[in-house]
């Protein structure tokens, strides 16, 4: 009977039935996780792009639908030097934009990877000398519209009393659409880092009243950037004497609005009492509707439910709805110590040995399904438990494939003797399963980083792989 049920389940979400995914690794890499670099690209000239620094050498790696090697596109013109790199990719082109300190200057360069393998010259976007007024480690971000076609690359800093914001907004030839330098010198206010940008080019970000020490604040701004402009508006949105926190924005540019969403408690150091959003209309510039949908957990009746969660997914329905996922996530650090058994002449014992432990704890995942009026339309609970030590967590937490008729999640059983890449299935009314890939002995011998993945098309999503001193990439098609 429950066969005959998880068939059905999987019927209804048009994902594979038991045993049906197809799992394909590539070749190992040499790789040192403690120095070296990787991530996945994406998709470009009918290959699976993925980025690997090994030492000096910084290189865009192809495999083919098998994932067995094609080709190494080596990145010469990126000195060794460089702090950041980002990457987008789209059939036809792959650009590259790279931060790296060049006499006392934090410099910014884009460059283009053309379909036959050739590439343009480096095109600097940003200089910013280091060091006086700036803070130690000045780190832009990247942001790349839905569709591909425009690129934000963006920092912000304080200097003399207010916030500086730098953004430049590039298209796919990386000619430059929007370059904007702007002050905020609003007393003990700060730029998020957190930024949506729409398929027509339009950017938004948000700034907030200083936040507590639980990340909460009762003021914020939403600030637009239209195509072709030098400068942001900013638009105060009422939170209706509540405060806010964990704030992210999703577009959705079927309907031009964008959607920025958070916690919401009553207080700055209050325990959540629920989602928090708000859509914004890029064509309007108005906040046609916020909404505050408390909630409460399936596994706890406490006051303290939403403690400690952390928004890890959100999506936006057909109805205008929008669906998130949060993470039950904690960091703790304790000391072990130990008497030396070394003594002094005089008795005396020596200072105790001691080691610092940071414990990662990735728990249960909350799926949040919410009406188009902030009404809730149903809650599910995927529970697991990863507790990590001094490795940042890289092995746990989620990766997750959106379906048009639901999402597949991706966890490492981390806790268990064998290892374990398991599965849960939500459909878009609420059903939920699980199940362990079948993974053959060759693939547990790796250890997976599901949060490192990413989606390649509505059925198949990449995750690297580390063993000891090698790296690879784990295809699965549902």
């Amino acid at each position: 009977m429950k066969r005959a049920v998880l068939i059905l389940l999987m019927y209804v979400l048009g994902l594979p039935m038991s045993n049906a995914q197809k799992l394909l690794m590539s070749d190992k890499e040499d790789f040192n996780l403690r120095f070296d670099d990787f991530s996945v690209i994406g998709n470009f000239n009918q290959a699976i792009a993925v980025y690997r620094k090994r030492d000096s050498k910084v290189e865009i790696i192809l495999y083919n639908k098998n994932m067995q090697k094609i080709k190494s596109i080596p990145l010469d013109f990126i000195d060794e030097r460089y702090s950041q790199i980002f990457f987008s990719s789209q059939e036809e082109s792959i650009q590259v934009f790279y931060q790296q300190k060049e006499n006392k200057k934090e410099n910014l360069y884009a460059v283009s990877i053309n379909k036959d393998y050739t590439h343009t010259e480096p095109i600097q976007l940003q200089s910013l000398t280091a060091g006086v007024g700036l803070r130690d480690r000045l780190e832009y971000h990247r942001e790349t519209s839905e569709n591909g076609n425009y690129h934000v690359l963006y920092t912000s800093y304080y200097l003399d009393g207010a916030w500086v914001l730098q953004a430049v907004v590039v298209d796919n030839k990386l000619q430059e659409q929007n370059r904007i330098s702007q002050l905020f010198s609003e007393k003990d206010w700060v730029i998020r880092d957190d930024v949506a940008l729409s398929n027509a080019g339009t950017l938004f970000m948000v700034t907030t009243e200083k936040p507590s020490s639980k990340g909460s604040t009762d003021e914020i701004k939403i600030l637009t950037s239209k195509i072709h402009s030098n400068q942001f508006i900013a638009y105060p949105i009422a939170l209706n004497k509540h405060t806010v926190s964990d704030l992210h924005f999703i577009m959705d540019n079927t309907n031009t609005m964008a959607y920025l969403c958070g916690f919401y408690s009553d207080g700055k150091y209050s325990t959540p009492r629920g989602i928090y959003y708000t859509a914004f209309d890029e064509e309007t510039q108005l906040a046609p509707m916020s909404h505050f949908v408390s909630l409460a957990l399936q596994v706890s009746s406490t006051r303290d439910d939403l403690k400690d969660l952390t928004l890890r997914n959100i999506s936006i329905k057909k109805d205008g709805g929008i669906e998130l996922i949060a993470e039950k996530y904690y960091q703790n650090v304790r000391t072990i110590s130990a008497p030396n058994p070394v003594m002094n002449i005089g008795m005396m014992s020596m200072p105790d040995n001691s080691r610092t432990i940071n414990e990662y704890y990735y728990d249960e995942a909350v799926f949040f399904n919410i009406k188009p009026d902030g009404t809730l339309a149903w809650s599910q609970t995927m529970l697991k438990e990863q507790q990590t030590n001094d490795d940042a967590g890289i092995y746990s937490s989620i990766g997750v494939l959106e379906h048009k008729l639901g999402k597949v999640i991706l966890f490492n059983d981390v806790n268990s003797r064998q290892p374990r890449l398991m599965t849960c299935y939500i459909s878009s009314n609420s059903e939920l399963s699980m199940k362990e890939l079948q993974t053959s002995e060759e693939m547990n011998e790796w250890n997976w980083m599901p949060r490192s993945s990413k989606q390649l098309s509505k059925s198949e999503i990449v995750v690297p792989c580390i063993m000891k001193s090698y790296l690879c990439f784990l295809k699965i098609s549902f």
